[in-house]
């Protein structure tokens, strides 16, 4: 009996090594392709620790993780250019976001579904159709700060959506400038 315990106690042993080498193989993964992305957008403004500093505090700030908001804002950077004028710039935005979505009470699932419409809405230019669906799902908080940036009712963003004028620089501008009583509302 001993012996066929100690075997087992062993296979145990010898799936739980492999597992978390598996593991740690996928982190190193991960890890090889968020700095891939970051050499990607860099702006020049830092190196690509600098860089990888910056999201780790966003990151901390926000109370999200290091790789989601490292690929929020390599995505945001990649699919939105010219929208942001720097790195900083862009960072600052996806921690904002986080924010919002936190507030929202927003699950991770829903996040990452709703930042990814938002990078596409952001890329094309304008917030529209289903990307403002998504978000208005995930982060109603969100909407309302845009329809408070553009000082209309949170009813005729719809309206203003189907038209084109929610500007990828609207939203941006509107969460930027909401940052102060996000943050105030995140801490609370």
């Amino acid at each position: 009996m001993t012996g066929l315990a100690g075997g087992a106690m062993g296979l145990v042993g010898a799936y739980a090594g492999m597992s978390g080498i598996k593991k740690m193989m996928g982190l190193s993964d991960s890890m090889s392709q968020i700095n891939a992305r970051l050499n990607m957008i860099n702006d020049g403004h830092q190196e690509l620790n600098e860089l990888q500093g910056m999201i780790f505090a966003s990151a901390q700030r926000s109370q999200a993780g290091f790789m989601e908001t490292a690929d929020v804002g390599s995505k945001l950077a990649q699919k939105t250019k010219g929208v942001f004028a720097s790195n900083a710039e862009t960072i600052a935005f996806a921690e904002t976001l986080n924010k919002s979505f936190v507030i929202a009470g927003t699950s991770q699932q829903e996040m990452a579904s709703a930042s990814l419409q938002l990078t596409q809405a952001l890329g094309a230019g304008a917030l529209r159709g289903d990307e403002l669906n998504s978000i208005f799902e995930a982060a109603p908080n969100l909407i309302q700060t845009i329809a408070d940036y553009m000082e209309v009712d949170i009813g005729k963003i719809r309206e203003l959506a189907g038209e084109g004028k929610i500007t990828a620089g609207i939203v941006k501008n509107a969460l930027l400038g909401a940052a102060g009583s996000i943050n105030d509302q995140f801490e609370k």
